[in-house]
């Protein structure tokens, strides 16, 4: 391929992580209110992470947080205020040309509206195709990769000759999963991908991602605010709050041992169906904080139920507080440790 690889490393060197995301940060500048006001609003704010290959890292938090933002800077579809994305060693901002066009091949999406995201005007056949398309594949071998691609998601060949408005809403997701997966990617950015179907529909789609992973090693970023969803889903799971990552921590860990009073809340939230598991619910005062102006010290300390001085004064760093379980949260000592393990 010309232009250079998307990756250039040592040989016999493999990468920690498949994507090492290192305190990245998003403005939007925004103007409003008294005449001349000016402001920016910290979308993402200071996030480090790490996505291993082969595992889903779940990223968890209520609407506005931040989330959606950061799905789209590891795509490149938005470029970052400050900080850097590293694709296998190599930062994807230094792509460019034939390198770019190699990484988009290899980081998908799917959206979180499977009917607003397919062209109506487009057969599911010719949405599948059309990564394929682009990217340069013969003519002559599309149909055939089409008809497999839409047999690996549970559609069938003659479905392919349908048009969006003629599919459920479960079967339009399974044509836009068939369309991310055309270019055999290594990672999978999943926008909310069930949040707008029906709760039995959700669990086929969830199991149908569960199974193309395993069949085809993939990586997924899985962007929810639903912690059912992410619980079955993730391998680890950060946890995020007004564009910073206050806790990350390993799915068995979650109900067991949740450190930060935010993802305590979070948690006291979702439902129980067993009564004798039934625990008292956490109810936050007020609003989330305006990104605009958000408070100083630790973003979270107006709302939280266990607040100290320091809180409203010093920003928590997002360190290990327990053996691979990053907390920002003052609470806890300092241990010291990587926050993106």
């Amino acid at each position: 391929m010309s232009g250079g690889s998307v990756v250039s490393m040592e040989k016999g060197r493999a990468p920690e992580a498949l994507v090492d995301i290192r305190d990245l940060r998003k403005g939007y500048p925004v103007q409003g209110g008294f005449p001349g006001r000016k402001g920016t609003v910290r979308a993402v704010d200071g996030v480090s992470l790490r996505i291993r290959r082969g595992e889903t890292l779940g990223l968890v938090g209520e609407s506005g947080c931040g989330k959606s933002t950061l799905g789209r800077l590891v795509l490149r579809l938005e470029e970052p205020t400050a900080g850097r994305i590293l694709f296998e060693g190599q930062d994807i901002s230094s792509l460019e040309g034939d390198a770019l066009q190699a990484y988009r091949r290899r980081v998908q999406i799917i959206f979180q509206d499977p009917y607003s995201s397919l062209n109506p005007r487009m057969s599911a056949g010719s949405i599948i195709g059309e990564p394929l398309a682009v990217h340069g594949t013969p003519a002559a071998d599309i149909p055939g990769e089409v008809k497999r691609l839409a047999e690996t998601v549970g559609l069938s060949r003659e479905q392919t000759t349908r048009y969006p408005h003629e599919f459920s809403g479960g079967q339009r997701q399974r044509i836009g999963i068939a369309r991310a997966l055309a270019l055999r990617p290594d990672l999978i950015v999943a926008d909310e991908p069930v949040s707008a179907l029906d709760v039995s529909i959700q669990a086929q789609i969830l199991n149908l991602l569960k199974d193309l992973q395993e069949r085809f090693g993939l990586s997924y970023l899985f962007i929810t605010h639903d912690f059912g969803v992410v619980r079955f889903m993730s391998d680890r799971i950060a946890v995020m709050y007004l564009g910073r990552i206050v806790e990350l921590v390993g799915n068995a860990d979650l109900d067991r041992h949740p450190l930060h009073p935010y993802t305590e809340a979070l948690l006291s939230a979702v439902p129980d169906p067993d009564p004798s598991r039934r625990q008292a619910r956490i109810v936050l005062p007020g609003d989330p904080p305006s990104a605009v102006d958000p408070p100083s010290g630790c973003v979270f300390h107006p709302r939280c139920p266990r607040r100290m001085e320091i809180c409203s004064r010093d920003v928590p760093a997002l360190v290990d507080r327990e053996n691979g379980h990053p907390t920002a949260c003052h609470l806890y000592g300092l241990v010291g440790g990587d926050p993106s393990l």
